[in-house]
């Protein structure tokens, strides 16, 4: 098993730090590209990627395969100005070893999957080889939270001083919010030309739901299937990513993911409170509306979205905006005159 050193930073330096381990670790080259590691042929393959978005806080993104077992040991520094939010979307679990005293199963489900830390504790994950890795690590300053979440700070001034307390660690379940958000950061393509402000973004929600989740009970989601829930996540992620190709039917992707399709039913409107067929409807519509917009004829959006018929494409665009593909396009141009 590879062990990687490293201490808990917000700046770029974690990247290079994890470079440098690894590479005497394994003996072989791992390097930086554009925020992310590039590994060799049988160490790890996939996303592993690390964004400073402005002084104090930072976010690293996971979606990677450790094909050799690896052990991260996060040393302990003198002072404590750092914290980690660790969200772990893993259906395998990771182990945390806290100062050799006690192991904690993060991430089986539900439960116990979302850590918060101190950089004053070193700790340790392991990740057995072939462990597919699903994380989101969001790293933040003492400084960077008193001046950025002061509206926070009054309204849960016990709840905001307890967690800047150097001695709090802790884990809690997580909800089907969190859930969603951290799959969307993993799943989706940020945009190449403002990456600071999404990251921004996606941090502060991710903190935001961690706080609520403290102040709040859980509801029904515990009820759910925690792999079943990530499965039809990553069934709606594919789907969304290929609209240029037919929407597979609901008996199609229930078997996908391994369920039925009654089941499938149920746990796509749990998550995402629409009906499978109402969601990819609105996500081809709103895609038909961007590329009209972006100059498209409606023939191309048409042909772009998998419409054989260019009739069908009107009807279900006129059912879904009450207005045509035409009049649509030509409304946006007359606007822009």
């Amino acid at each position: 098993m590879l062990e990687i050193e490293y201490s808990m930073t917000t700046s770029l330096d974690f990247l290079n730090t994890i470079v440098e381990s690894y590479t005497n670790a394994s003996g072989e080259r791992v390097y930086v590209q554009e925020n992310s590691l590039v590994f060799p042929p049988g160490i790890a393959e996939g996303k592993f990627s690390f964004y400073e978005i402005e002084p104090g806080l930072s976010i690293c993104c996971l979606d990677c395969t450790f094909i050799k077992g690896v052990r991260f040991k996060r040393s302990d520094t003198k002072a404590n100005d750092i914290k980690v939010l660790h969200v772990n979307l893993s259906t395998m679990p990771f182990w945390l070893n806290q100062q050799g005293k006690n192991s904690i199963d993060v991430g089986t489900g539900w439960k116990n999957a979302v850590f918060y830390g101190q950089s004053h504790f070193a700790s340790e994950f392991v990740a057995e080889a072939g462990t597919v890795a699903k994380v989101i690590n969001i790293y933040f300053t003492k400084d960077w939270w008193v001046t950025s979440n002061e509206v926070a700070a009054r309204q849960y001034p016990s709840l905001i001083s307890t967690l800047l307390d150097e001695n709090v660690q802790r884990t809690i379940d997580l909800d089907l919010g969190m859930l969603l958000a951290a799959q969307e950061i993993i799943g989706a393509a940020p945009p190449i030309h403002a990456l600071n402000l999404y990251y921004e973004g996606c941090a502060r929600k991710i903190i935001a739901l961690f706080i609520n989740r403290l102040t709040t009970s859980l509801t029904s989601e515990e009820e759910l299937d925690f792999s079943e829930v990530s499965r039809v996540i990553a069934a709606k992620d594919k789907i969304l990513n290929e609209l240029d190709q037919p929407v597979p039917t609901l008996e199609q992707v229930a078997e996908q993911c391994n369920v039925s399709k009654s089941k499938f039913s149920y746990l796509f409107r749990a998550v995402f409170n629409k009906a499978y067929s109402d969601f990819f409807l609105e996500a081809k519509m709103q895609k038909a509306a961007d590329l009209l917009l972006e100059g498209y004829s409606i023939a191309e959006v048409g042909n772009a979205l998998n419409y054989k018929n260019l009739g069908h494409f009107a009807g279900s665009f006129y059912s879904y905006y009450h207005t045509t593909p035409k009049f649509y396009k030509r409304s946006i141009f007359n606007k822009g005159k």
